[in-house]
């Protein structure tokens, strides 16, 4: 499988500080230049492009949609949308890990979702903001280790592009901290988790184990076409 490097991601000041002869990077380290730093670490408040863009490396979500419009299976395979399009469930692979070392289940996506809608974290980021809003989410709930059901308010025909937006963390690790914690301290289920951070300046990002061993990765999958949207 492919070789997943390093990656380092810095503001524009610090690029320039890394084309001199004191600070060049290792061979097997990618630097990425952001035009703002990185405001949040937590999943649910991030709202910026340059957060979302590095928090995709951190975070996996269920499915992925490509810059080709075609959507791929990410930590899940399968989805099965209920007769009523009000009811999206989700089956992950299997053997998926935490950054945290623990098994990723079904009952952690069902708390990322219900996590972020839940009015007492006050999150105003793109997932309760305008991903939620969107597609009217009531609630997520695991019906078993590998299967999750997210349910919509109404079918709704881009539900299915917009949940694919939602990153999935890690229940016993979110638990434990205050979201002031969670804001710096990223425990994800993507390819890539966090080594540094200097705020201000770059952070640094080491590849999952999980996802080097291949793990958390799906070659194949499948899914129904989600039912057009009721007549206004």
């Amino acid at each position: 499988m492919p070789r997943l490097h390093h990656l380092l991601a810095a503001g524009a000041a610090s690029v320039a500080l890394m084309t001199g002869a004191y600070a060049q990077p290792a061979d097997d380290t990618i630097v990425v230049g952001l035009s703002a730093d990185i405001t949040t670490l937590d999943p649910a408040p991030i709202s910026s492009r340059d957060n979302s863009n590095i928090a995709r490396h951190i975070f996996g979500t269920l499915f992925t949609m490509g810059g080709d419009g075609v959507a791929r299976p990410d930590l899940a395979n399968t989805l099965e949308i209920s007769d009523d399009g009000m009811a999206y469930v989700y089956t992950l692979n299997e053997g998926l890990t935490c950054h945290d070392g623990e098994a990723l289940t079904a009952e952690d996506a069902a708390y990322s979702f219900n996590r972020a809608a839940d009015p007492e974290n006050a999150f105003t980021g793109n997932t309760p903001g305008f991903v939620f809003s969107s597609i009217d989410f009531q609630s997520a709930e695991a019906l078993d280790d590998l299967r999750v059901q997210i349910n919509i308010g109404a079918p709704n025909p881009i539900a299915f592009g917009l949940i694919a937006e939602v990153f999935i963390h890690c229940m016993d690790s979110y638990e434990a901290m205050t979201l002031d914690e969670a804001s710096g301290n990223p425990i994800g289920s993507g390819p890539y988790r966090l080594a540094d951070w200097r705020r201000g300046s770059r952070s640094f990002w080491r590849p999952s184990k999980a996802r080097m061993l291949g793990s958390s990765v799906s070659s194949g999958g499948s899914f129904p076409k989600p039912p057009p949207a009721p007549p206004s």
